[in-house]
């Protein structure tokens, strides 16, 4: 027992730059994640990883490293995402390499038609910023404006961008629907607003 706590105690000494941002990771997690309990929880579960010198063997890959800790925040929730700070192009900029995607999947409009009794469909499997998804949206709503019906399938969307989720749902709810959800920040309830059409 002794000698694996001396093992993980230099494996961290040999790695202080991981430490520190295992560290950092776990303090504002603990500060600021939603449920505190669950906070808690991860934030003294990455603190752990930190003193077990849990990423030692990619001491000197820090993409490897960040690659791996993404992967075990995914376990908690998979809205996490720890990436290098100073805006360093280290090829795990995700949200760079998503918009860059967006082209090849049309920005998430994967499919717009008009069926037998004159009812659109529109499947759309991911929210893209509304710089990218805008057009192809503009796009597909002309096609099935004169529509008596619409199906807007939404199976396997995983989310995306809440500015162009709350687009398509102020359209539409109209003008009159000002927010479709309230945000809990640690007991702090209040309306998230839907942008501006």
């Amino acid at each position: 027992m002794i000698s694996s706590v001396l093992l993980a105690a230099a494996i961290g000494a040999g790695c202080p730059e991981q430490t520190r941002a295992l560290n950092s990771a776990a303090e504002v997690i603990g500060r600021t994640y939603l449920d505190v309990r669950v906070a808690s929880q991860i934030a003294a579960d990455v603190r752990a990883w930190a003193r077990a010198g849990r990423y030692g063997d990619v001491c000197q890959d820090r993409d490897a490293f960040m690659a791996r800790f993404n992967r075990d925040l995914d376990v908690y929730d998979g809205h996490f995402h720890f990436e290098r700070p100073g805006g360093e192009d280290t090829g795990d900029d995700w949200l760079t390499a998503w918009r860059a995607e967006s082209r090849k999947v049309n920005a998430g409009v994967r499919e717009v038609r008009v069926l037998e009794g004159n009812v659109g469909y529109l499947r759309l499997t991911s929210f893209y910023p509304w710089d990218l998804a805008g057009p192809k949206l503009k796009a597909a709503f002309a096609l099935l404006a004169e529509t008596d019906g619409l199906i807007l399938d939404l199976r396997q969307n995983g989310g995306g961008d809440d500015q162009t989720a709350g687009q398509l749902a102020g359209a539409f709810l109209g003008p009159e629907v000002t927010a479709v959800q309230d945000v809990d920040m640690r007991g702090r309830k209040a309306a998230d607003p839907l942008p501006k059409l």
